[in-house]
């Protein structure tokens, strides 16, 4: 597990790297099919994004 996330936080993938952190943690990680558990982490990422570009946006303003 821990290369998944050295892997994760070498691409950069912050959003990705806590929400898998939590999958571990809790073990939703086994319940989720691969469909499911990529689905998780990508929704995961993409509102990470959108929550660092908008503070990113909100400093500037």
């Amino acid at each position: 597990m821990n290369t998944i996330e050295n892997q994760l936080t070498k691409l950069r993938l912050h959003g990705m790297q806590s929400s898998w952190k939590a999958m571990v943690e809790t073990r939703q990680h086994h319940e989720l099919s691969f469909g499911e558990g990529l689905e998780v982490l990508l929704q995961a990422e993409a509102e990470d994004r959108t929550h660092r570009r908008f503070e990113r946006l909100k400093k500037s303003a």
